[in-house]
């Protein structure tokens, strides 16, 4: 039943619109109706009388002035008269205003019936007296009033007439287009309401509500449709979102175990150092510091996973002090294929920067140049201050990047650098580089020099 009353009350546009327009239509007879009303109720009220009656008496006016009766005074106010001589000249008038009688003198002149003025034209009767003087008589097709102080007061009444069905007209109009106006906007809202859920994320309940447009219901339901079809989609992205932190979570706890077994192993090589060469003591060293950088790491993506917030504060470091730490990084990965690490030292001077999220950014360039330059090959690392901002320069002899990688290698997960894909691992190294950068109100940029690629990293470091 529900149902039924539902589709029953449902409309097209174009048939809103029509019932819009029928409507207004039949508003405006209704208003052309009561104005009839009106006007036969002043008619049999005798307070007007019909528009030809001035018309109708000017010939019994015109015999009683023939036979020589004066009846000035009996005149009704509906007309205008003045009386000339027989040479023209008006020697009597009566309720005649300037341009009345400028007409009036006119007609008499040129013997001119009609003259055309606003809003009725001027119709004028001659009427001769024994004396050969004359009486004009001036009236108009109207409706005047049968009272003469009425006749003087009020506005003509048909115009009175005319405003009230103009003003009743655009009334009912404005009545009915708010009417309407009203509906669809209660539609509208309806709409509103369901793509506001829809932003929101309430998509776990039905829209519920429906609108008395076809179309505007059609679009509802699709926006249902979208809607289920959203939860359904966001529900399952949830399981997997929850199943990938739950085989991440047990990942970086699997981690921990041989890291802890490599560090402790390390730590103990330390203790027995008398029979270990200064080459292998460096490269247990390497190996406890890279075993505590991964701990490191894995605390982090642990907080990640747990959504525990980490506060990265930045703080003043000398420029000199941090980039030996760049360059200890840098020639533990080129010591293992044995390839050039060249570097500058730079003047000594502050810098304001994030040095974890930094030292990470330049790990990870520096990584990439490893990874795509030939063993015997050359990487360079170069520091300078010109303040406000550090730029940080790290290049090599590998192959360099052709003009995709130039434009996509920043991109998150970008791998297709064809002239680099040895390994599949371009493109999320640089990206977290730049996200530094932008983090610093700097930027990462990639060029080519005469023997490989480079990158600069501009930090904003005041």
């Amino acid at each position: 039943m529900e149902v039924f009353r539902m589709k029953k009350r449902r409309l097209t546009l174009t048939k809103l619109f029509w019932h819009y327009l029928l409507t207004v239509g039949i508003s405006f007879v209704c208003v052309l109706l009561l104005a009839f009303l009106i006007l036969m109720l002043f008619i049999f009220s005798n307070l007007i009388l019909p528009a030809g009656t001035a018309e109708l008496q000017v010939h019994e006016l015109e015999k009683a002035l023939s036979s020589g009766h004066t009846i000035q005074s009996e005149l009704p106010s509906y007309y205008r008269w003045a009386y000339f001589n027989k040479d023209g000249q008006i020697v009597k008038d009566s309720n005649l205003t300037e341009s009345s009688k400028q007409k009036i003198y006119e007609a008499a002149k040129n013997k001119e019936i009609i003259i055309p003025a606003f809003p009725y034209n001027q119709y004028h009767r001659f009427l001769y007296l024994p004396d050969d003087s004359f009486c004009v008589l001036q009236y108009d097709f109207s409706m005047p009033y049968t009272k003469k102080w009425m006749q003087s007061v009020l506005p003509d009444f048909q115009i009175l007439l005319i405003i009230f069905i103009i003003a009743s007209t655009f009334l009912s109009i404005l009545f009915w287009t708010k009417y309407y106006a009203k509906r669809l906007r209660n539609d509208v809202m309806v709409l509103t309401s369901a793509t506001h859920k829809i932003m929101e994320q309430k998509l776990d309940t039905p829209f519920v509500n429906y609108t008395k447009v076809k179309e505007f219901d059609e679009t509802l339901q699709a926006m249902d449709m979208l809607r289920s079809s959203l939860f359904v989609s966001l529900h399952e992205q949830w399981n997997m979102e929850q199943q990938r932190m739950r085989e991440i979570t047990a990942l970086v706890h699997d981690l921990k175990t041989p890291l802890t077994v490599i560090s402790g192993n390390s730590e103990l090589l330390l203790e027995e150092n008398q029979n270990i060469s200064n080459d292998e003591l460096k490269s247990i060293e390497a190996i406890l510091r890279n075993t505590q950088r991964m701990e490191s790491y894995l605390e982090k993506l642990r907080s990640v996973i747990t959504q525990k917030s980490q506060n990265i504060i930045r703080k003043n470091v000398n420029l000199k002090d941090i980039f030996a730490e760049w360059v200890s990084m840098g020639e533990e990965l080129c010591d293992t294929k044995r390839i050039i690490f060249e570097t500058k030292e730079p003047i000594s001077q502050d810098c304001y920067i994030e040095v974890e999220s930094v030292n990470r950014a330049i790990l990870n360039i520096l990584d990439n140049a490893v990874r795509y330059t030939n063993e015997g090959g050359k990487i360079y690392l170069y520091a300078d201050v010109d303040y406000p901002y550090l730029t940080i320069v790290i290049g090599d002899s590998g192959t360099g990047f052709n003009q995709e990688s130039i434009i996509y290698a920043c991109d998150f997960f970008y791998t297709d650098n064809k002239s680099r894909q040895s390994d599949g691992h371009i493109g999320m190294g640089l990206y977290y580089a730049k996200c530094v950068a932008e983090n610093h109100q700097g930027n990462l940029m990639i060029s080519n020099s005469q023997i490989g690629g480079v990158v600069s990293l501009k930090l904003k470091v005041t």
